[in-house]
């Protein structure tokens, strides 16, 4: 879970969340995929952020993103839940 601008916060102190995401790695992921766009640098400026709606806007963004969405699973959460079980079973 990520707190975001929406401030949240877990709802107890169970070790079974947590609200910690590395956004700077999921996506600089997306963009690696062509999919999307990451920020590259200290600091958001008018300028990187009209270049980066540009690319995320662009027809070849959109075309590639239509590809790569056939191939993404919609069990994942799932799939991760039995793993976390499986695991944590052990």
């Amino acid at each position: 879970m990520s707190s975001g601008w929406a401030d949240l916060e877990l709802i107890d102190d169970r070790s079974d969340c947590f609200v910690e995401v590395n956004h700077q790695a999921l996506f600089g992921r997306v963009a690696e995929l062509g999919i999307g766009v990451a920020h590259d640098g200290p600091a958001v400026t008018f300028e990187s952020r009209s270049a980066a709606l540009r690319t995320a806007l662009a027809p070849e963004t959109r075309a590639r993103a239509t590809a790569v969405a056939g191939s993404v699973r919609t069990d994942g959460a799932a799939v991760a839940a039995e793993l976390l079980l499986t695991t944590a079973g052990r």
